[in-house]
């Protein structure tokens, strides 16, 4: 899965790339170049599970981070820079929330709620350009020759340049599966799923929930596709340069009980198909010889049960389910029940 972290200049955006793949910060004054890295997903269950089978190798599941400049008209214009928008399959948008007279806001103040609403409406203009060039083409097409197909998409992107003129993102936006796969090759920005990143400073980090919860009822409420996460840039960038055995400690210290950012990359890493809930654990002599497979899923997630019975068919497996609310874990052979 690949996140482009974007928004306004000075909100930490590179600070949170830095601190997530490690790839180091470079100057970039006046770039449009977009750059990359990988962050590997910490999870406690996948630690639990390599202490029960002790497998010769463990791979954690990862997060492909784009590092893209700044969003503004100018760079919307660009192609290489919106080519590098259009991979991705999601935002993470940092909001500065933070207060530093050192570091000048380019709007003066500090309003995440005016910068997100700054963002989105160039998302949006920047989809509305696309629609407007396609619709004309579609006019010319169909006078040429109608179809069904083309009369389809000339009704779906009308729709859709609607709800972009009246100032929503096209996450809004309620599809069939034929629309889906209509609107899917357009790539609009506007349409990926939006993560908030919340860059607060340290004196609100004991309240880093508390302003999640007041974000997620307030300025996005009813909005889909997006979610909401808060990090203290600052705190995060020290607690990277930690010992582990020190990091829970110096959290605790702010009144944290985790990091912000493994929360973060932990919401990244959700699985969105049934498919990307397996893991395999184990290779080699595990009891009776047979490989461990492990499926980690949520309660009430459908079609569990079928799966673990083809996994179970394909490879000599053991089973297990594991919930994401739990570490604890019940091993069945030869099928699976929820």
């Amino acid at each position: 899965m690949k996140t482009a972290i974007i928004g306004l200049p000075m909100t930490g955006k590179t600070s949170l790339f830095t601190i997530l793949t490690g790839v180091a910060q470079e100057t970039r004054a006046g770039s449009l170049s977009v750059r990359t890295g990988i962050a590997k997903v910490p999870d406690a269950r996948v630690d639990a599970l390599a202490g029960l089978f002790d497998p010769p190798k463990i791979t954690f599941a990862t997060v492909e981070y784009l590092d893209c400049p700044s969003i503004s008209k100018e760079s919307l214009r660009d192609p290489a820079f919106l080519a590098g928008l259009k991979v991705a399959d999601a935002f993470a948008h940092v909001l500065r929330v933070f207060e530093d007279d050192t570091v000048p806001h380019e709007h003066g103040s500090v309003d995440p709620v005016r910068d997100l609403g700054d963002v989105d409406t160039e998302l949006i203009l920047s989809d509305l350009m696309v629609i407007e060039k396609r619709l004309e083409r579609l006019e010319k097409d169909r006078k040429k020759q109608k179809t069904p197909e083309l009369d389809a998409e000339f009704e779906l992107l009308e729709k859709a340049k609607a709800m972009l003129e009246s100032d929503q993102p096209l996450r809004n936006l309620e599809l069939n599966v034929e629309d889906e796969k209509r609107i899917r090759g357009f790539g609009f920005l506007s349409q990926k799923p939006m993560l908030c990143v919340l860059n607060l400073g340290e004196s609100d980090a004991a309240n880093l929930h508390a302003r999640e919860e007041a974000f997620r009822a307030g300025p996005l409420a009813g909005r889909k596709q997006t979610e909401v996460t808060g990090i203290c840039g600052k705190i995060e960038a020290e607690l990277a340069e930690l010992p582990q055995a020190e990091q829970r400690d110096y959290l605790a210290s702010y009144g944290l009980g985790d990091s912000g950012l493994i929360t973060h990359i932990r919401e990244r890493a959700r699985p969105v198909i049934l498919e990307e809930n397996v893991i395999v654990v184990g290779k080699g002599s595990i009891h009776d010889g047979k490989m461990a497979v492990v499926l980690i899923v949520s309660r009430g997630d459908a079609h569990v049960g079928d799966l673990a019975a083809i996994l179970v068919e394909r490879v000599p497996a053991q089973v297990a389910l594991i919930f994401e609310s739990a570490v604890s874990f019940v091993s069945v052979q030869g099928h699976a029940t929820v």
